[in-house]
């Protein structure tokens, strides 16, 4: 059985691309969602709009709590 070689640009790739949903409910007749992925970015969208997206927790938090 062969090793698996592993590649850290496609392990980054990977992390950066996945995005794992912390926190939804509904917010004004809208879905608010809270992502974070596996390079410490943050995401926060509330129906179709993005209103945060960057390695801030703080500013993601504010984003939430305006919305």
């Amino acid at each position: 059985m062969k090793k698996t070689e592993l590649n850290a640009q496609e392990i980054n790739d990977w992390m950066y691309d996945h995005w794992n949903l912390y926190s939804s409910e509904m917010c004004n007749e809208k879905l608010l969602r809270l992502w974070t992925n596996g390079q410490g970015c943050y995401r926060v969208i509330h129906g179709d709009e993005t209103l945060y997206e960057g390695s801030q927790m703080t500013h993601a938090i504010d984003a939430w709590n305006k919305a």
